[in-house]
């Protein structure tokens, strides 16, 4: 027995689980079953409301859905899916969210369905984001703890020589510098990095 949602009351009906079914649903917690906090669109109930659980355990985004997963977990409290309808057009999640909110549903979510792009998936920066990402990004020192981890990470590591050979053919592409300095000819990344003010042999 599934249930449908019509305004605030639960009428049940009957799905046959078997069939390739395209679902919107609910998340509640235990405490309060009806209580839904986020509504979301699937053909699998039972891997949706595991890979909600899994992402809650260990995606370093912390979406609003994510802190209240994890919230209600780590109290010992089950999360709760429930198939509301049957989806039979792409829209229907989007209406079931704008309803839920206008029924004072305290909603999660932060798009209004799928079928909204979210994100900046198949998107580009504007020119002028580009720039304030990169002001933003200026001067700023990653902590030693930070470092630590980066270099703790990357020991040991190894590359094929497909991936080196690959690297070599790529940095042959790239334009060059000379270090007025040494003599010695890079790319302008590693001459900003290593060279010009910055180079050993650079007299006083």
């Amino acid at each position: 027995m599934i249930f449908l949602i019509t305004n605030i009351f639960l009428v049940p009906f009957v799905i046959n689980i078997g069939m390739s079914t395209n679902y919107c649903y609910a998340l509640s917690a235990s405490p309060n079953p009806t209580n839904f906090r986020y509504i979301g669109e699937t053909t699998n109930l039972k891997l949706r409301l595991y890979r909600h659980i899994y992402t809650a355990k260990t995606s370093k985004k912390r979406w609003p859905v994510v802190n209240w997963i994890t919230k209600h977990l780590t109290q010992g409290e089950h999360i709760l899916i429930t198939p509301i309808c049957i989806c039979e057009r792409d829209t229907y999640e989007i209406d079931l969210i704008a309803k839920g909110r206008l029924l004072g549903w305290n909603l999660l979510n932060i798009q209004d369905g799928s079928n909204t792009s979210g994100g900046m998936k198949n998107k580009n920066h504007s020119s002028d984001a580009k720039e304030k990402m990169s002001m933003s990004r200026k001067g700023k020192q990653k902590s030693a703890m930070h470092r630590n981890n980066i270099s703790t990470a990357l020991i040991g590591r190894t590359f094929s020589d497909e991936h080196l050979s690959n690297l070599s053919k790529s940095a042959k592409t790239k334009p060059t510098v000379s270090c007025e300095h040494c003599g010695m000819t890079t790319t302008k990344s590693n001459y900003t990095k290593w060279h010009g003010i910055k180079c050993k042999n650079r007299q006083e």
